[in-house]
């Protein structure tokens, strides 16, 4: 069984992530509420397939955790889900090998495709 990883300071938004991929799909979903959080959570579940991280939480911003989770797990995809997103962000995100960007709020149909494809649902 796949698993994904949510990582978002925002109590509501990581239900709805969770809800809304269990909904969807078969999956796990751990959450983690900032940075620290999720490099623990990382380090003890090797089997995250994917990642989805906001820009702005807590404690390490999305910019200085996405490098330390991709050291962790180097194969492990990430969606990079924010309402910051703007063309030079984009730029620089798909630069460091985000594999997806969503700019909230969202449909959740295009969520879940994006979430199917990363995931070879």
């Amino acid at each position: 069984m796949k698993t994904v990883l949510v990582i978002d300071d925002d109590k509501i938004i990581r239900d709805y992530y969770e809800a809304l991929i269990g909904m969807l799909f078969p999956v796990n979903v751990l959450t983690a509420d900032d940075g620290d959080t999720g490099i623990k959570i990382m380090e003890e579940h090797p089997e995250v397939d994917l990642i989805i991280l906001d820009l702005q939480i807590k404690r390490m911003s999305g910019w200085e955790l996405y490098p330390r989770l991709k050291k962790i797990k180097n194969d492990v995809r990430a969606i990079v889900a924010s309402a910051y997103i703007y063309d030079d962000v984009e730029k620089k995100l798909k630069e460091m090998g985000v594999d997806a960007i969503l700019r909230k709020p969202f449909y959740p149909t295009g969520f879940g495709d994006i979430v199917r494809n990363l995931l070879e649902l």
